[in-house]
């Protein structure tokens, strides 16, 4: 999981060859050879986390090049984000100065930065050794992990008790009537799998169905052993399956009424190589009953038609579900009991799979008010538990460049209704979205890694563009909280309620949700790798002087966002300018807001974002001449 970091230091190397800053320095020929090398060493890197993470089950010893590759990952982000912009200002610089001070300070930085880059050379033949040595290679290379999904053994607890899905049985069956194949889609845990088995039974029972099977595809499917399992299914001879399997499966079911569920279809290469063993088209009897996380793979095998979207249950269900579940257990809900029933129901956020594990953990632990309010209070965000295994495995399978985008919505509350152009702006700014070229914007980039998102099911739209873009959205809090677990075990970002003094230096996105900055002072004053603040919960002038105390400590700082101003005549403070580095400023407040004229000093800033702010806001003279200013919004 910790691939998720390289991806924006990537896209910064590449930028750095892109802006040609290290080119018109012959005496240095050798500085653009080297950031060539950082950016094949992280492409490297980013491919051994992969296969090293997958290993770790199997073979502890790997942790501990996990952290050495995550470190050293997190070093080179430091470098290039100290000396290449350094470089850029003396090239930057007017003539005369450039004259004057070209020889001293751009060698000596230059020469600092080489000397780095070959200190991280030394910690790269380390690394490569030893991953070497525990087998770990590139992620097309294979491994005798396990990948066995974890619903194995949860999604059967539940198949007897049904709760919830009679309008959508009835919908499926009205659309088996008019389609070959019909995709159940939508996020982990809402009974994709439980249903389409329910329909399979109902169907199989119902109709005269010459042959019927039901396969579970999976994230990294061996086609052959499916196609085998099926065969197996409809009683196809064995000697018929000991040489073209496919060929004579297809001809086999030519002419038959099948019905076939394929469980977890997590992309469209798996239909792809599946496809060629059933003979069926529009006119057919047969039918196909898919469910996958993955809108897309809906779309593509049946088209928008055939798709029935799953949604979370809501508090009716949810209670029906976990009454009917506990039930044999406890026949009498005591008063105390109930009141926290409610509560864990309510946390479960309409996940029947999450409602499912909570009851198998009420269920260990017994009936005591003290142990079911543990319970409460680690349901979504115990890493170990089931639910989460699963979660992360739609995590474990976005593409390299979606994992730090999914993860940076962490740095935001729960149940926060995030607003697409504002997520799309911060992931620029971090560098999240590469460079692009032709008509192509970043932004357009920014809001088809969304649309991706959402065609995993991984967030919820609340509000659609005349385009059809998405511009509301929300995520659901089992999500929200698999982002902020996942982003704390890699340190990729940290919230206040858990920060801890021995990590502080290594944070380099920090969230305050729950206090105030001055009650995290201390911890603050060691965040000198820090890349990005967000403050939730700014109501105290004291909270303008602490600021101005540490700002100039930020050095490294992409992004400040500030909200929920309470008291009069905010004035940010002057120190703003000297974050060199900053891309991204937003404020809002109620608070009349005066923006001090070093902001013309952030040379950087793509992002002045003013529209949460109530009252007037004063701007200084020569705003308007920032060159890398993109929004400004007022």
């Amino acid at each position: 999981m910790a691939a998720a970091t390289v991806s924006a230091v990537i896209n910064k190397i590449v930028d750095i060859g892109a802006n040609n800053i290290l080119e018109e320095r012959r005496r240095l020929h050798w500085l653009p050879e080297d950031v060539r090398w950082l950016e094949q060493q992280m492409r490297y890197m980013q491919d051994y986390l992969e296969d090293a993470e997958a290993k770790m089950i199997t073979s502890p010893n790997v942790v501990n090049l996990i952290k050495d590759i995550r470190d050293l990952v997190s070093d080179v982000e430091d470098i290039l984000d100290t000396y290449p912009p350094q470089i850029e200002s003396h090239r930057s610089s007017g003539f005369l100065k450039r004259i004057l001070t070209c020889c001293l300070p751009f060698c000596w930085t230059s020469w600092k930065f080489s000397g780095e880059i070959a200190k991280i050379k030394r910690r790269v033949e380390s690394i490569d050794a030893d991953r070497r040595r525990y087998g770990i290679e590139d992620i097309s290379g294979t491994s005798d992990v396990s990948n066995a999904d974890p619903r194995t053994t949860t999604l059967h607890v539940d198949d007897p008790i049904i709760v919830g899905f009679e309008k959508d049985i009835k919908k499926l069956e009205s659309k088996l009537d008019e389609h070959a194949f019909v995709s159940i889609v939508g996020m982990p845990g809402l009974g994709k799998t439980t249903l389409a088995k329910k329909v399979f039974k109902t169907i199989k029972d119902k109709f005269k169905f010459d042959c019927f099977a039901s396969i579970s595809v999976s994230q990294e499917p061996n086609i052959t052993s499916l196609v085998r399992d099926i065969a197996n299914q409809v009683d196809l001879s064995k000697e018929k399956q000991e040489e073209n399997l496919e060929v004579n499966l297809n001809y086999f079911l030519q002419g038959k009424k099948y019905v076939f569920v394929l469980d977890d279809i997590w992309d469209t290469k798996a239909w792809d190589s599946l496809k060629a063993c059933f003979p069926i088209d529009s006119e057919s009897a047969s039918r196909i009953i898919i469910t996958s996380r993955n809108s897309d793979v809906g779309r593509y095998i049946g088209g928008e038609n055939s798709m029935h979207q799953l949604y979370p249950f809501d508090d009716s269900k949810s209670w029906e579900l976990f009454s009917k579940l506990i039930m044999p257990i406890n026949k009498k809900f005591d008063s105390e009991l109930e009141m926290i029933h409610r509560q864990i129901v309510k946390k479960c956020g309409g996940v029947p799979l999450a409602i499912v594990v909570v009851v198998g953990m009420l269920r260990e632990r017994g009936m005591s008010e003290f142990s079911w309010n543990g319970v409460l209070h680690s349901i979504g965000e115990n890493a170990s538990d089931q639910c989460s295994q699963i979660l992360r495995l739609s995590y474990k399978d976005l593409p390299h460049v979606l994992k730090p985008c999914f993860l940076y919505f962490g740095n935001f509350p729960e149940d926060y209704e995030f607003s697409a152009s504002e997520v799309i702006r911060l992931w620029m700014a971090e560098k999240f979205i590469p460079g692009v070229g032709g008509d192509w914007e970043p932004e357009d980039t920014g809001a088809d890694y969304i649309s991706r998102l959402e065609a995993r099911n991984l967030i919820q739209v609340v509000k659609r563009g005349c385009d059809g873009r998405v511009k509301k959205f929300r995520m659901h809090d089992l999500l929200h909280s698999l982002c902020v677990n996942v982003s704390r075990e890699i340190d990729f970002l940290n919230t206040d309620d858990r920060l801890e003094s021995i990590s502080a230096k290594r944070v380099s996105r920090f969230s305050v949700h729950y206090h105030s900055i001055a009650e995290n002072e201390k911890l603050l004053f060691q965040m000198t790798k820090l890349r990005a603040l967000f403050h939730f919960k700014f109501d105290k002038k004291i909270e303008i002087k602490c600021l101005d105390n540490m700002l100039a400590r930020f050095k490294l700082l992409q992004v400040l966002k500030l909200v929920a101003f309470v008291f009069e005549d905010v004035c940010i403070p002057s120190q703003i300018g000297s974050l060199s580095r900053l891309k991204y400023l937003e404020i809002d407040t109620e608070s009349q807001v005066k923006i001090p004229s070093s902001i013309r000093d952030l040379e950087k800033l793509q992002t002045l974002d003013l529209r949460g702010c109530r009252s007037n806001v004063k701007l200084p003279i020569g705003i308007w001449k920032m060159e890398q200013l993109r929004h400004l919004l007022i």
